[in-house]
């Protein structure tokens, strides 16, 4: 066993004590690690409850060195995401437990209830699971399903950017007059779109499927209010890594009336705030994306030479 899988172990341990104290359990067995996530170990346990029932929960812990004080605010965040999904109907995780405190782990964690199914990044018609349309669509239906959410707005956060006009060109975008060009577009302010509900980080690793149809959307931490369009990019992009701009145009029309009027200038906002951070992408490998550092580098400049040819 290596040192990596023994911490594994002990921090499951712990966990599972946690869990099975917050939650008053019987027992919680069965750890397993789950892949995908970039900020947070996953676990897998299956709790039984006092009168013999038995379900699967999933643990987020914020064990990494660079989570810091983040982490506490993640935690409770994203409880808070989890109740506002639940309050709005919206097929996600229920909130099982949270510890922003570091007291019972000794780092912050969060339990919610195990949805059915897996995410699925790059449709194959060899595979079982949806065809690329029903992949497009069912994304789009989800999306517009968060959009329409009744939920109080005037309660939330108002969503911001996570990219950064000022950022120097990286190495690997070789076109000197395309960047500039990117981030002056961007650093001009963003196209006006209706605000609505937001997932905030909604694409293809955060949407689950059983077989050929959506079973829920994960990784509430960023709920908040502002411009859907964030939402509509950040799932573009992620669809145009693995499936071409093609497929991400084709989702864009299968929004239907949210996707009205959106400029592929906010496409930009997506580029330029994962430039310094690409590498991070390569996370979906774990779930099949088969991405290269050349290939998100490639279609992130042939990304970029469409918003501007095409935004309004």
């Amino acid at each position: 066993m290596s040192v990596w899988q023994a911490q594994l172990v002990v921090l499951a341990d712990e966990v599972g004590r946690w869990l099975r104290s917050a939650t008053n359990a019987r027992a919680v067995t069965g750890a397993t690690m789950l892949p995908g996530s970039t900020t947070a170990t996953v676990l897998e346990f299956r709790v039984t409850n006092r009168s013999g029932r038995s379900f699967d929960v999933v643990a987020k812990v914020y064990d990494r060195p660079t989570s810091g004080d983040d982490a506490k605010q993640a935690v409770v965040a994203e409880a808070r995401g989890l109740d506002l999904a639940k309050a709005a109907a919206i097929s996600a995780p229920l909130l099982v437990a949270v510890d922003g405190t570091n007291g019972g782990v000794g780092v912050p964690v969060i339990a919610m209830t195990r949805l059915p199914g897996r995410p699925i990044v790059r449709p194959r018609p060899s595979h079982p699971g949806p065809s690329l349309q029903t992949w497009v669509e069912g994304l789009a239906a989800a999306l517009r399903s968060i959009a329409a959410a009744d939920v109080n707005l005037d309660a939330l956060s108002s969503a911001t950017s996570w990219s950064d006009p000022s950022l120097a060109r990286p190495e690997w975008f070789a076109d000197d007059d395309l960047w500039t060009d990117a981030v002056a577009r961007l650093a001009s302010g963003f196209p006006l779109m209706p605000d609505g509900f937001l997932h905030r980080d909604f694409h293809t690793l955060n949407v689950l499927w059983s077989a050929d149809r959506v079973s829920g959307i994960v990784d509430w931490v960023h709920a908040c209010r502002g411009p859907i369009a964030f939402d509509l990019s950040r799932c573009r992009m992620n669809i145009a890594l693995t499936m071409g701009l093609e497929a991400a145009d084709e989702f864009l029309r299968a929004c239907g009336d949210i996707g009205d009027g959106y400029d592929h200038a906010w496409d930009l906002e997506f580029i330029v705030g994962i430039a310094e951070h690409s590498a991070v992408l390569l996370t979906g490998n774990g779930l099949g994306a088969e991405l290269t550092l050349d290939s998100i580098h490639s279609l992130l400049v042939e990304a970029s030479a469409q918003a501007l040819r095409t935004h309004r």
